[in-house]
């Protein structure tokens, strides 16, 4: 699988998650590169300093964080055209339906639960990266 453009915006304040799963990114897809950022806040000015060229092709949401919760990102990131190509996947400890249902609405591609063990996080990498790749 070719990443359509190789950067990866994995925005979680969880460094433990951020490492699990940017190592099951790369495992599948070696030429990515991912930016790890620990709040909605700062990825929001990263987003803004980011030249349009270099826009990240997946951005993967924590729905709980400080600062700015994925949910608030998501709002922030709908009301921008320049962000509307950038498919976001929000990703949570937190099974709620409710959640889900409101980050779809609010224009997430997707909504995933966090695994509960380090093995179930190379099947979920597979399907978030789904949602930017491409068959080689």
């Amino acid at each position: 699988m070719l990443l359509k453009s190789n950067t990866i915006l994995l925005v979680d304040d969880d460094p433990e998650d951020t490492e699990l799963l940017t190592e099951a990114i790369l495992e599948i897809s070696p030429e990515a590169r991912v930016n790890s950022i620990v709040d909605g806040a700062k990825a929001l000015s990263w987003l803004q300093a980011c030249p349009a060229e270099e826009l990240p092709s997946l951005m993967i949401l924590d729905y709980n964080m400080p600062r700015l919760s994925g949910i608030e990102v998501l709002n922030r990131l709908c009301a921008e055209p320049r962000y509307t190509t950038i498919p976001v996947i929000v990703w949570s400890t937190s099974s709620e339906q409710r959640y889900k249902t409101d980050c779809l609405t609010k224009g997430a591609s997707d909504y995933f639960i966090k695994p509960n063990n380090m093995n179930e996080y190379p099947v979920l990498a597979r399907k978030i990266l789904e949602h930017c790749m491409q068959l080689k």
